[in-house]
């Protein structure tokens, strides 16, 4: 959404990517990697602005684990194509419109 464009400047200077798993407070990072240690796969991919567990509207830190977790393992150009193709899809087309 255009809440994201700040995030922009992230990706000019390196600190992020589009595509990625999503950033996180810091004690957010302690508290999850504790509770799931296959947390921890996602810090293998830099932080993004949209991520395949934001695409497959992933719901519950396991899911959201699993699927950041495989994004970081599997990482391609042809991934983060398709990730950002259905993020543009998701922000124009609608979720609501897009399920009709």
């Amino acid at each position: 959404g255009l809440d994201e464009l700040p995030q922009l400047l992230n990706v000019v200077l390196g600190d992020m990517s589009l595509v990625g798993p999503r950033p996180l407070t810091p004690e957010d990072v302690e508290r999850l990697t504790a509770r799931y240690p296959a947390f921890a796969e996602r810090f293998e991919a830099r932080p993004g602005l949209t991520g395949l567990a934001q695409v497959c509207r992933a719901e519950g830190i396991i899911a959201t684990t699993d699927l950041e977790a495989f994004y970081a393992r599997r990482q391609s150009i042809r991934m983060d194509a398709w990730i950002l193709l259905r993020t543009f899809g998701l922000n124009v087309v609608g979720r609501e419109r897009r399920l009709h």
